[in-house]
């Protein structure tokens, strides 16, 4: 029998099991591709036809173009000011004809490639009825998918646990919602952080399925057109009980990274605030948003997971700065000075919660599987993930390599960001083999 079977023809292999067969676990393995330098921090990447790949680095804002056949890491377009420049690379979507669009967090505008890597023309970000706070991806039509921005309870005045994906069409001229989650479980309390939040994770695919993994019962529900068309039932797992040390070990590194947030100057008299958080068994870990003891007119925002914890990076505009924003975002930050971190932090839950709540917690692969990312005992370094197949469910479980993170997809290929020295490498690696 084979040991490693090649991943994709299992997976397809899969789809002929039995309902209720015991999906197989296979480890990815045999490298065959590194960055020549360290990236910062990875948030996406996208394949170009040649085979280059463009690598979104959020810790410097760039958009890196590595040639792993030829052993290079370049930059793809310029960063800067004027009206051909990006400010702050972010996330990077798929769209038709196998372009990419590229988004500029620092202009809220999506900056258009070719697959053959030529730099098209930037589109502003569209404007819609609700309050959009995640792009998600797009479908073969163009039509952008968004997750939005909590709605605010009615009596408590205070974020709903409901959040919505919805669906903007090629014109950008109107939303229609597609299929609502959870952002916690209803009887979490909304109070500062909240460890263990038991957020669903969600996803579309290219050809418009949406994909809600719910973090309480862990099941898959399936929907199309905003219409729920099928789901995997529960999924089994051992609930994984949050040991008081654990509990400890988490509020310590919660109260460190408030102590340790950092400020410096920039280009334009604006300030950078880098917020890194701790956790406990590399997944799981709670996430900070502040500005500091600045009040802040205008903040472009860029996040990435990292080992353990979450990385967020915030370059801000000071008080009086031209293209200022809402009196909300100002008093938001001036009221992070002199919060005690530990007054900050919500009551445990008993268990953790069968899947992670962090970016890239749940990826459409090439074939269009659906990966999500399980979380994981405390000192378990090895990241799990369950492989879903519409229609079918769990169709295997893959494990990566110890300090890796899964990131995006390409040709056969796997591409995971590798922490090292507290920067990463981008890896390519191909499905198992035998």
């Amino acid at each position: 029998m084979l040991a490693r079977p090649h991943l994709h023809l299992l997976l397809l292999a899969s789809l002929a099991l039995p309902l209720g067969a015991q999906a197989p676990t296979v480890d990815l393995a045999h490298r065959t591709g590194r960055s020549r330098y360290a990236l910062g921090r990875l948030i996406s990447v996208r394949e170009l036809a040649d085979g280059q790949v463009v690598a979104s680095d959020s810790k410097e804002g760039l958009f890196r173009l590595v040639d792993f056949n030829h052993n290079t890491v370049g930059i793809l377009g310029e960063q800067g000011d004027s009206a051909g420049d990006y400010r702050r690379a972010a996330q990077m979507i798929t769209l038709p004809g196998d372009s990419i669009g590229m988004i500029d967090a620092g202009s809220a505008r999506i900056m258009h490639v070719s697959a053959s890597g030529g730099i098209g023309p930037f589109v502003p970000m569209p404007r819609a009825t609700r309050r959009l706070a995640q792009l998600l991806g797009a479908d073969t039509s163009g039509a952008l998918y968004f997750a939005t921005l909590p709605e605010r309870d009615s009596t408590t005045h205070m974020p709903s646990s409901t959040q919505w994906v919805t669906r903007l069409a090629g014109d950008g001229q109107a939303d229609v919602p597609q299929f609502a989650y959870q952002n916690r479980k209803s009887d979490q309390p909304l109070r500062g952080i909240t460890p263990f939040s038991f957020a669903d994770a969600v996803a579309v695919r290219a050809d418009g399925l949406g994909a809600r993994v719910v973090a309480d019962s862990y099941q898959v529900i399936w929907y199309r057109s905003g219409h729920e068309t099928g789901r995997t039932g529960l999924i089994p797992y051992q609930p994984i009980v949050i040991s008081a040390e654990e509990q400890q070990a988490i509020r310590d590194s919660i109260v460190q990274m408030f102590k340790s947030i950092s400020m410096s100057a920039s280009a334009g008299g604006a300030r950078t605030v880098s917020i890194g958080s701790g956790g406990s068994g590399g997944s799981g870990a709670p996430m900070a948003v502040s500005g500091g003891a600045v009040a802040f007119d205008r903040m472009d925002v860029a996040m990435a997971p990292a080992s353990g914890g979450t990385t967020m990076t915030m370059a801000a505009a000071p008080a009086g700065a031209a293209g200022g924003a809402s009196p909300a975002v100002k008093s938001a930050a001036a009221a992070m000075a002199g919060i005690n971190a530990a007054d900050m932090i919500g009551a445990f839950p008993a268990n953790k919660p069968a899947i992670t709540s962090s970016v890239n917690s749940v990826i459409f692969d090439n074939n269009g599987m659906l990966w999500i990312a399980r979380e994981r005992v405390r000192g378990d370094l090895v990241p799990h993930y369950d492989v879903v197949a519409e229609g079918r469910g769990v169709v295997a479980h893959v494990n990566l390599p110890t300090g890796t993170r899964l990131i995006g997809f390409g040709r056969g290929v796997v591409y995971l960001a590798h922490l090292e020295a507290g920067s990463e490498y981008l890896e390519r690696y191909p499905m198992p083999k035998s």
